[in-house]
């Protein structure tokens, strides 16, 4: 179903919500001022227009990105920033629970699996 579809970057790039959404993510991240979120911040907005829904999810997963260990512990400073789940983007910036990437990605952030749980 086309509802279970990823957004194509072309699409994503003639959408006004998904500019909006990048460049909140991106003023929050830079606001943060850490190194780490500074970083994310700058790769997001040189690849969201590019890659779409691969830019955030590359983000989400890389742990170069997001400064998380394989098998180490989450710390203040190594927040996860998934872009797909509304419990982990909770304190994040305001309103983040609700300003996921689910919308424009579900095929990404598996909304087919959620919703069938």
């Amino acid at each position: 179903s086309t509802q279970c579809t990823d957004m194509t970057p072309e699409q994503l790039r003639a959408s006004p919500s998904w500019h909006q959404y990048v460049s909140s993510v991106v003023r929050y991240l830079d606001q943060l001022g850490k190194s780490s979120t500074v970083s994310l911040a700058r790769i997001i907005n040189a690849t969201a227009m590019s890659f779409g829904c691969e830019a955030l999810t590359q983000a989400r997963d890389s742990s170069v990105l997001n400064g998380t260990s394989a098998g180490g512990s989450e710390t203040e400073d190594e927040h996860v920033w998934d872009f797909c789940s509304p419990t982990r983007l909770r304190g994040g910036f305001e309103g983040a629970e609700h300003r996921t990437i689910r919308y424009f990605c579900p095929g990404t952030c598996g909304c087919v699996a959620e919703c069938g749980r």
